[in-house]
């Protein structure tokens, strides 16, 4: 089995690769949250995998990014607080894309609140898919006390 670390600020996330695995990515999430409000009693994580979809010579159309493969785990949050590892495990979507083909990563954690209301703790670049920096008005944090996604390369 492979394993690869990569991390990022307050959570650092660990990717298992193994082709004996009934999925093909697994990702495990180390969460850690404190002093919410306690009107959230949930949270999720959310990751997906993306790669290039055409060959160099094709169009450029044919040769954008694509989301390879996703997948979501969510966990309780109970007095305002949750502290463990969220694992995330997922297939690619075939036979559309192969495994192969992923060669990024990225993970937003997202809070639920009564009656459903879900926030994702990540703004991403709609044209790159970068993290901004910037965090959602109504968490009212700085984005330095807190990491709530990561995008990263995938090692092959």
């Amino acid at each position: 089995m492979k394993r690869f670390v990569l991390s990022a600020a307050a959570l650092s996330f660990v990717l298992f690769a193994s082709p004996s695995r009934a999925e093909d990515f697994e990702f495990s999430v180390p969460v850690q949250l404190a002093k919410l409000d306690p009107a959230f009693t949930q949270g999720k994580v959310l990751c997906d995998v993306r790669g290039r979809t055409g060959s160099p010579e094709s169009l450029p159309s044919a040769n954008a990014r694509a989301v390879i493969g996703a997948g979501e785990t969510a966990f309780p949050i109970a007095q305002g607080a949750y502290n463990g590892t969220v694992v995330v495990k997922f297939d690619a979507k075939r036979p559309e894309f192969q495994p192969s083909q992923a060669d990024q990563y990225r993970c937003i954690l997202h809070l639920i609140g009564a009656g459903g209301v879900d926030g994702a703790l990540c703004s991403l670049d709609a044209l790159t898919g970068q993290p901004t920096g910037a965090t959602p008005g109504w968490l009212n944090l700085s984005p330095k006390s807190f990491k709530g996604c990561v995008v990263g390369t995938l090692p092959h």
